[in-house]
Order: C-alpha cells, then sequence, then structure tokens
C-alpha cells in the first residue's frame, strides 16, 4: 500500500497541472505572460532530493513520458528532462545540508533548468522562435514566481511526507 502513496500523488499532481491553468482567473494572466505549473516537476525533484532516488527516477521517466505524450507534440523532451535534472540536482544536493531551505532553493533552481532546456530543444528543432529575452520576460520570470510560491506552500508538507515513506522502507 505505502508504494502506491507517492505514485498516486504524482497522478494527482499531473491531473492538477492540466486544470491549473483554465481555473486560474483571468485577471491573473497579464500582458502576454505564461504561468507554466511544474508541480508534478517540483515534487519529484523534491522526493529525490530527501527520498529514494532511484525509486523516483523510474517515476520521473514515466511522468515524463506521460506529459510527453499528453503535452507536447516531441516525445522524450520531459522523458529525458525529468529524471536528469531530479538526478543532478539530487547530487547537488547530497553535497550540501538537506536543510528545507537549500531543498527548495534548488527545488527552483530545478524549475529554471527545465524551462531553460525544453526552451533550447524546442528553439533548435524550430518549434519555437520565441527570443531568449521575451522568453525570461514572459515565461521564465513569471513560471518561477508560481513554482517558487507552490514550493514555499508545499516544502514542509513534501518534506514531513517523505520522512514517513522513508521510515516505513
Amino acid at each position: 500500500m505505502r508504494r502506491l502513496i507517492l505514485p498516486s500523488i504524482l497522478l494527482f499532481l499531473f491531473i492538477l497541472e492540466s486544470i491549473f491553468v483554465d481555473v486560474l482567473p483571468a485577471s491573473f494572466i497579464m500582458n502576454n505572460y505564461l504561468l507554466v505549473p511544474h508541480f508534478l516537476f517540483v515534487t519529484i525533484v523534491f522526493v529525490a532530493m530527501i527520498g529514494n532516488r532511484n525509486e523516483v527516477m523510474l517515476q520521473g521517466a514515466i511522468f515524463g513520458l506521460l506529459f510527453d505524450i499528453v503535452y507536447t507534440g516531441i516525445l522524450g523532451i520531459y522523458l529525458f528532462s525529468f529524471p536528469l535534472i531530479a538526478y543532478i540536482i539530487s547530487k547537488l544536493a547530497g553535497i550540501l545540508q538537506n536543510h528545507i531551505v537549500i531543498v527548495s532553493l534548488l527545488s527552483i533552481i530545478s524549475v529554471v533548468l527545465l524551462e531553460l532546456f525544453t526552451y533550447g530543444v524546442n528553439l533548435l528543432i524550430g518549434i519555437t522562435t520565441m527570443s531568449m529575452d521575451i522568453f525570461i520576460e514572459q515565461r521564465l520570470i513569471s513560471t518561477t514566481i508560481l513554482n517558487g510560491l507552490f514550493i514555499v506552500i508545499m516544502a514542509y508538507p513534501l518534506l514531513k511526507l517523505v520522512d514517513k515513506l522513508s521510515v516505513v522502507e
């Protein structure tokens, strides 16, 4: 039963991301700013830093593939980036202390890395023609703030959940 808790939470976050922007009032979206929720990815990174890295890397790849199938026209961007960035950040977290502030800051950095990676791949293959300045102004900053707020709100509950799941192991 315990093995189903984390995948169930990740599935819930996957569904939550898909309806988040639709439920967000239009007054929050101004001047072509894009708010891209990465709640699923933040949780994957958070658990990779504190919990069972191998298990969550596999789940990151599975949910990355699912993300690619549902939201993108290119298979592999999120399949590759979710586990890769989570692995790099978790190794960096191993060097630093596993304090909630450090883990939260690394989670925010992981969102920035994910956005830059997906922008770079889309630019490389010609899907987007958005310049880097416009990307940073209209998407990266607003997305980082949105996911930073999610991290501030959910860091402590995620920490407690990961501690509870790792005690049971």
